[in-house]
């Protein structure tokens, strides 16, 4: 989900991978392409959270993608992250919580 080109150009594409066919397939693009975002899931969605501009400002959207079709994205933003974070880290626990640590602010790159 996101990236960068060699050009730093945005990469608005996610790739998803089909257990079932053992393929990697495009369904679609990020509304708004970003880079060095963190992910996590729960049973239905996924996340993308965070990450850089294309000017590099951090960001605080967060991103809610249903995982059940590989055919077509269906996305929507959800509540923002409390601070703008690129670099960050994610993760879901089974308790139906996500954990957002570490990254850096677009003031001077300041760690957090």
């Amino acid at each position: 989900v996101g990236g960068r080109t060699p050009s730093e150009d945005l990469i608005p594409e996610v790739d998803v991978f089909d257990f079932a066919s053992n393929e990697w397939l495009t369904p679609g693009n990020l509304t708004d392409g970003t880079s060095d975002n963190a992910a996590f899931s729960d049973a239905d969605h996924v996340y993308v959270v965070g990450g850089w501009t294309g000017e590099y400002t951090a960001l605080k959207d967060v991103w809610r993608i249903a995982s059940t079709s590989v055919d077509a994205l269906d996305m929507e933003k959800v509540a923002p992250l409390q601070e703008a974070r690129g670099d960050i880290k994610a993760v879901a626990n089974s308790q139906g919580l996500a954990f957002v640590a570490g990254g850096f602010t677009n003031l001077n790159c300041r760690p957090l």
